[in-house]
């Protein structure tokens, strides 16, 4: 369905964003199904609670019948306590269908079509673009608000964008009314009441250096854009470009990607090439595993190769 709507939207654009009416006219699903009334229904039955909670006690069953059998039980258990842990796929769902509801000015609907030659399958995603209306009735039925979090700046624009348009000094800009051309209702934050608590960043500026690489050790370009990252160039440059950094920088690096898909890929591609091999002779590899349950005994594992690694070995 979604490799359909691409070439439906355009030839070789392996991205694509489209207004929810358009994405729903590329389904020919709006005149066919009310999706206020589907959601109403979705609301009111807990249907994906329901599943999930139904195929939740299904895998714990099958995980003792595993434990019962086999010799690694923990591997049972990991699986079903794994399970427990994600958002009900209907969920996800659900989500989806409400955020097409949403005004086409208010976000765009992505569809995805990564490269054949990857492991990634074709997707759908939301993308909003007016988060004001979708929080504004926390900010009515909350008292007060805590938000946390380590990237927030530019602070004026967040708070601009998310407590509906930064609210004003006057008693009148906390109350909820109705924004210039809307009928919706917005609630507005006087900029008195928001309070900031910021910590300084535990990095002295003399140990700080950015700097842009624009060119692997051989000369190949890095180029990340859509496009051209899934390539075996950019990824065996990037490889390399690790490599040689691992070999000069002392105790540890810690590589940031911009999705677990592609650090899947990436890390795959790498051990098919010999470059984690290369990396690992320097360097004790950790990768974060996706599944939330299997996050924890990583940073130990992280934790207790700095605490107690071995300089004679393979640095940690």
């Amino acid at each position: 369905m979604v490799t359909a709507i691409a070439e439906r939207r355009g030839a070789g654009q392996p991205q694509r964003f489209v207004t929810a009416t358009e994405f729903l006219h590329s389904l020919d699903l709006s005149d066919q199904i009310n999706l206020f009334r589907v959601m109403a229904y979705l609301e009111r039955s807990q249907l994906a609670q329901k599943v999930h909670g139904f195929s939740e006690r299904a895998a714990a069953q099958l995980a003792k019948k595993q434990a019962a059998t086999a010799a690694d039980s923990t591997a049972a258990e990991s699986s079903a306590r794994a399970f427990s842990t994600h958002i009900p796929a209907l969920q996800s769902v659900e989500s989806f269908l409400a955020a097409l509801l949403n005004p086409d000015v208010d976000g765009r609907v992505g569809v995805v079509v990564p490269d054949p030659a990857s492991s990634t399958a074709p997707y759908f995603k939301y993308l909003l673009l007016n988060p004001t209306e979708v929080f504004a009735p926390v900010l009515t039925a909350a008292r007060s608000v805590v938000l946390a979090g380590g990237t927030m700046e530019p602070f004026d624009e967040f708070q601009r964008e998310l407590l509906g348009g930064g609210g004003g000094d006057n008693d009148d800009a906390g109350r909820p009314g109705a924004s210039p051309g809307s009928s919706k209702t917005t609630t507005r934050v006087p900029v008195r009441e928001v309070v900031r608590f910021q910590c300084g960043h535990v990095i002295p500026p003399t140990s700080i250096l950015a700097v842009a690489v624009g060119a692997g050790p051989s000369g190949g370009v890095l180029d990340f854009t859509f496009a051209s990252r899934g390539t075996d160039a950019t990824i065996s440059e990037l490889g390399r470009t690790f490599v040689e950094l691992c070999r000069v920088l002392p105790a540890g690096v810690v590589a940031f990607f911009a999705s677990y898909a592609y650090l899947s890929a990436v890390s795959k591609r790498w051990g098919e090439m010999g470059i984690l091999r290369d990396i690992s002779k320097k360097k004790k590899i950790f990768i974060e595993p996706e599944q939330s349950t299997e996050v924890e005994p990583c940073l130990a594992a992280y934790s207790a190769a700095i605490s107690g690694g071995n300089r004679d070995s393979p640095e940690q």
